[in-house]
């Protein structure tokens, strides 16, 4: 069994991109382009997918940087919306 949910090609692109230190200047996520934007979140397409088990991989994000446990109630109650709702079964979640 495969020790990544990428195939071997994303994931050499994805450790290639942190071992040139790609991810430590600034936020990547912040700098992609949104599919879908709402009031504290954007959906944004994952230039790093699991594409073992899917051919489409977008990301909901937050628009501030926090951990899980200091998004607002209005944040999380937002973010349900949108599972429940635009992007049902299509999304992974971060943070």
């Amino acid at each position: 069994m495969a020790s990544s949910l990428r195939t071997e090609a994303t994931e050499a692109r994805y450790l290639e991109e942190r071992s040139r230190a790609g991810f430590s200047e600034g936020c990547n996520l912040c700098k992609e382009v949104s599919k879908k934007e709402f009031t504290y979140w954007r959906i944004i397409h994952n230039e790093y997918p699991y594409d073992r088990i899917t051919s489409l991989h977008d990301m909901i994000i937050p628009k501030r940087h926090v951990k899980e446990t200091e998004l607002t109630e209005e944040e999380l109650e937002e973010f349900q919306n949108i599972k429940r709702t635009s992007y049902r079964g299509r999304v992974s979640v971060y943070p």
